[in-house]
């Protein structure tokens, strides 16, 4: 029997869990000294790290400048991925290996000087089509072949799914003999034709990246050969397979390397998500389907039967019916389906259209339960704690572990009670991340009036390990690089609403040193601060962390004085402000009161509540200030009791006088009625004043004024709609409605016939019979 190979190639897909399965059974049989594996090299000092217990799939070898970790580049690591299954194989036989592709470093390098300043660089590689810019830093688009290989086999074999039919030629075979020399066969005549192609328009090679990092892996496969290893494995994409057949001189390759502009680089390893691995992420080397492939590769034996079993359990688990007879018709008719289409076995295809038929009864809502739970899959990896971390990382998962309050990949919601000391911590830490950039937890809304709740959706993404590694450079903890970023340029520029949102998020995240600089820098601010705009957009955050500071532990009454000097330039800027304003300004500054408004009933200071009060009567007396400052002033002071619903209604009355211009009356109404049905559901006399209006205006000017009166009605609820409905029959006497008294008053009306649409008429609007 003749000896092996002393090379031996394996072109793999980088993920598939029946080709993971056949490089390892393929490297058992070859027993190679040395494994050779397309990766970046900065990773060989982790790859004993693959082999460690606490070294979970899914996970990403990342690699960044050394000085922006913000030009990241990742290498998902799935269970079934052959790289992995690779690395794993050599640690446990004693072989050696490495990571050969074309060095990060250089890589860096060539991006940096092709890519144009400014753009963003993916942040997963792209293994299957990695192709650098052109000279106008736009990417250079490769020969259709390159761009997708499985899609043309697939194409040639009859399918019109590359995924279908690399599922059913490779992910679900049982025997792997010969898979990798028919693999290299196909590649060689690929690369054959695009190459012929591109010789015959005149076009030369469109993968000038392709040909840098295949002379690197020739020459690291030479040097393996001529360190002594008598067989050496190289295992790497598909498409590589033909370049590296034959390695041929050295000189060439060495000739063509030389000169690589470099960037200095670090490399660790970060957690990775299911739905990550997938295209839809835009991950280009991606897969449809990771959760199945992950079920397949754990599940070499009857893999439709699992399935299927594991989609009931969801359903139950989800308050669904899916009984076990289902599950055997289900796995049943996935079979007819499988041998219907001429396969040896059902895909993924066939179960979920058995599983859509049989258990989610024909509804799709189901089963994208299951696309989205099992298909792709929720699961977050995990890193061993050797793994390169900088300090601000390591201070994050220290304080995580001590929480209790580790990530995970699936979407969460939590509520957190602040009068719990670990819930305290929680919500600091949340708040902290956020200030870094790293947004863990989003604050959604608490039930309740209470202060001692907080509502968040935790939902950890992968990238956020580059975000810490990037805010390192503010410190070694998360409070310190937390305060670091919130003073960084604080004040210079900085507008006073810019001031008191840092110091707002330095009081949530308890960050004394950063609470004490930003308090100065807001009151120096507010010293000087006169624009009503710029005062109204800063009282209302600032109200609210002087009236809640104390409920985390965070001193906010020695924020009361500068308020209160802010609130005094306000109500003295606010009337010349309002005057002679078009309609877009007239809401803004509407928007910047009502803020206003909100934060003062907040802080119950009534001195300034009083003088508030006063400024409302001078906007609603007014005639040079727009009619929607107007009728909402008029309406909070009736709400206020500083006058009664007859002031009220006289004040209607004169805005709404036939003398009044349509625009400015309908943007009165507007504002009396804003966020509130109150005044017109429990005030006649505004009803009359609005119906006496309307009544006087023509057909052209009631059309002009219809948008803006629809506009005011548009944001009642139904019933609020309803219950108006239902006033204007009862507004029918004495003192009722102009419109009332108009349809009391006309034709004669044949009750025999109107007594017919009553039951239709109930059935539309929804009443009782």
């Amino acid at each position: 029997m003749s000896d092996p190979a002393p090379v031996k190639l394996f072109g793999v897909r980088h993920h598939g869990p029946g080709c993971a399965r056949a490089l390892g059974a393929a490297l058992d049989e070859y027993r190679p000294d040395a494994v050779l594996i397309e990766g970046p090299p900065e990773g060989n000092d982790l790859i004993p790290l693959l082999a460690h217990p606490a070294f979970v799939p899914p996970a990403a070898l990342l690699v960044h400048p050394a000085d922006d970790p913000s030009k990241a580049a990742f290498y998902p690591l799935a269970e079934y991925s052959p790289e992995l299954a690779a690395a794993r194989w050599a640690l446990h036989n004693n072989a050696e290996v490495e990571f050969i592709d074309l060095p990060m470093t250089h890589q860096f390098g060539l991006e940096e000087a092709e890519t144009p300043e400014g753009d963003v660089l993916p942040r997963e590689r792209d293994e299957e089509n990695d192709v650098p810019p052109n000279g106008d830093g736009e990417a250079k688009k490769p020969h259709p072949i390159r761009a997708d290989p499985l899609g043309w086999l697939a194409k040639a074999a009859g399918y019109d799914d590359r995924e279908r039919w690399w599922e059913q030629q490779v992910e679900q075979r049982r025997d792997a003999a010969g898979l990798f020399d028919a693999i290299a066969e196909a590649m060689t005549e690929l690369r054959t034709a695009a190459e012929a192609e591109l010789e015959d328009v005149g076009d030369g090679p469109d993968d000038s990246r392709d040909a840098l990092r295949e002379a690197h892996m020739r020459r690291r496969l030479r040097a393996a050969v001529k360190a002594g290893h008598g067989r050496v494995a190289v295992v790497c994409g598909a498409w590589h397979v033909p370049a590296l057949a034959d390695p041929g001189p050295d000189k060439p390759d060495r000739e063509l390397l030389k000169g690589l502009p470099k960037v200095k680089t670090a490399a660790t390893l970060c957690p990775w998500t299911n739905d990550r691995l997938t295209h839809a992420s835009g991950y280009g080397a991606g897969i449809e389907s990771p959760g199945w492939y992950g079920h397949l590769w754990q599940n070499v034996d009857q893999p439709a039967i699992g399935w299927v079993t594991r989609a009931a359990r969801l359903l139950r688990e989800e308050g669904q019916d899916a009984s076990s007879a289902g599950v055997i018709e289900a796995v049943r008719l996935a079979d007819a389906l499988a041998a219907l289409r001429g396969f040896c076995a059902p895909g993924l295809s066939e179960l979920s259209q058995a599983i859509l038929g049989v258990l989610c009864h024909g509804e799709p809502a189901p089963l994208a339960l299951i696309r989205r739970k099992l298909e792709v899959g929720d699961e977050l990896g995990s890193v061993p704690p050797d793994a390169p971390a900088v300090p601000l990382q390591q201070d994050l998962e220290a304080t995580q572990k001590r929480l209790r309050f580790k990530p995970t990949g699936e979407k969460k919601q939590v509520t957190l009670d602040l009068r719990k000391e670990t819930d305290l911590e929680r919500s600091r830490l949340l708040h902290r991340l956020t200030i870094l950039g790293v947004p863990w937890g989003t604050r959604g809304h608490e039930s309740g009036t209470g202060t001692y709740k907080e509502a968040w959706t935790l939902n950890w993404r992968p990238e956020f390990a580059v975000r810490v590694i990037e805010s390192n450079r503010y410190g070694g903890t998360v409070p310190a690089a937390a305060s670091a970023k919130l003073t960084e340029h604080a004040g210079g520029n900085d507008g006073l609403a810019d001031l008191v949102e840092r110091l707002d998020a330095a009081l949530l995240a308890d960050l004394p040193e950063a609470v004490g600089l930003l308090v100065a820098r807001v009151r120096d601010a507010a010293a000087v601060a006169a624009d009503a705009a710029g005062l109204a957009a800063a009282i209302p955050p600032l109200a609210r962390v002087a009236r809640y500071g104390d409920v985390r532990g965070t001193g906010g009454q020695e924020l009361l004085p500068v308020l209160r000097g802010m609130l005094e330039r306000y109500f003295v800027g606010l009337p010349p402000a309002c005057r002679s304003l078009d309609d877009e300004a007239a809401a803004a500054a509407l928007a910047g009161a009502e803020g206003v408004h909100t934060a003062l009933k907040t802080l119950e200071l009534n001195e300034e509540a009083e003088e508030w009060r006063g400024v409302l009567f001078a906007l609603t007396n007014a005639d040079e200030v727009h009619g929607l400052l107007r009728g909402w002033a008029a309406r909070t002071l009736l709400e206020e009791r500083a006058i009664d619903a007859e002031e009220l209604a006289r004040r209607a009355r004169l805005a709404l006088a036939a003398a009044s211009e349509p625009a400015a009356a309908a943007a009165w109404v507007e504002g009396l009625l804003r966020g509130s049905a109150k005044v017109l559901l429990y005030e006649d006399a505004v009803w009359a004043a609005l119906d006496g209006w309307l009544g006087t205006l023509d057909d052209e000017r009631f059309l002009e004024v219809l948008p803006l009166l629809r506009r005011s009605f548009a944001h009642f609820s139904h019933p609020e709609r309803r219950e108006m409905g239902e006033r204007v029959k009862t507004l029918s006497g004495a003192g009722g409605t102009t419109a009332a008294k108009t349809l009391a008053a006309g034709p004669a009306v044949d009750e025999e016939r109107a007594r017919r649409v009553i039951p239709v008429l109930k059935l539309i609007l929804g009443t009782p019979p």
